[in-house]
């Protein structure tokens, strides 16, 4: 005998109502002919939920429902299918499951693309690198909360052609970010191809670049995904008021001994420069002269 307890799925408002009361749940799972007839309030509730789910479905014109005749496993095939087909603009009735857990939609919008613009004004980083002595320049815009949003690549000893390509590729990894494309995504996908020129970067944490995409995408990679990324945009420190020299004597003055240093001979007893003073020279470690009084 197969003591195997049987799987029961339970809806939302089964879940509720064995919040509310257990017993109400077993008669309802186990022994649903013994439960309680709706009443007439209850099949209102009903038909007005009915009512409002068809005003919902005219909002959407084109979706297409998934029936739940056949079975929940054709209806969460049908619902694969329609998810793949880009022709469909929502799927009423919506069917997954995922780790035991069956969910249906009621209205399932295939979402649009929506490009987020950067401000007019917006903060940017600028690295300069260099491969194999290959130079250039790529510029990040980035938003208010620090994510990219745009690049701008820009190589030294350029052609037209060059420049054409470079601007190109970066309008398009601009855009695709701006569309919501992860950046680790295109990180993935550009990071160690191959092509000319390839060679050490100069960063050593990047070390050996196969390509220029390599090298620029690891490192958005490294400043933007990963830990090294830090504070990208700190304010520059307030500079410190200067102090005047122990000894009193202004900043003027200080660095006009200093300066005299250089023409001084060397101390006979102590080693040191000696500075001058009047006609002769005076060690400002001993004291000593250089013979005047």
């Amino acid at each position: 005998m197969d003591n195997k307890p049987t799987q029961v799925r339970i809806s939302k408002s089964k879940f509720v109502a064995g919040v509310q009361c257990l017993k109400r749940l077993y008669w309802l799972v186990h022994e649903p002919g013994l439960a309680a007839q709706p009443d007439a309030a209850a099949k209102a509730i009903f038909e007005q939920g009915r009512e409002v789910g068809q005003l919902a479905r005219q909002m959407f014109p084109g979706g297409v429902e998934v029936g739940g005749s056949d079975g929940l496993g054709q209806a969460i095939r049908t619902t694969r299918e329609l998810v793949a087909n880009r022709e469909v603009p929502a799927i009423f009735e919506a069917t997954f499951e995922h780790r035991d857990v069956l969910v249906r939609v009621d209205v399932l919008q295939r979402r649009r693309a929506v490009r987020r613009r950067l401000p007019d004004e917006r903060r940017s980083i600028t690295h300069h690198f260099s491969i194999a002595g290959q130079e250039g320049y790529l510029t990040v815009g980035v938003y208010e909360d620090g994510s990219p949003g745009e690049i701008f690549i820009t190589m030294s000893k350029e052609g037209s052609t060059i420049s054409g390509l470079m601007d190109s590729f970066a309008t398009v990894v601009s855009l695709a970010l701006q569309y919501g494309l992860p950046l680790q995504t295109l990180c993935n996908k550009f990071s160690h191809v191959r092509f000319e020129p390839s060679g050490w970067s100069g960063n050593p944490k990047i070390g050996y670049a196969t390509s220029i995409m390599d090298y620029l995408f690891r490192w958005l990679e490294l400043k933007f995904l990963k830990s090294d990324q830090g504070q990208l945009f700190e304010s520059l420190p307030t500079p410190p008021h200067t102090a005047r020299p122990s000894n009193g004597k202004g900043m003027v003055e200080s660095l006009g001994e200093l300066v005299q240093l250089g023409d001084g001979p060397v101390c006979h007893i102590c080693g040191s420069l000696m500075v001058r003073s009047g006609s002769c020279h005076r060690c400002m470690t001993c004291g000593s002269t250089s013979g005047c009084s």
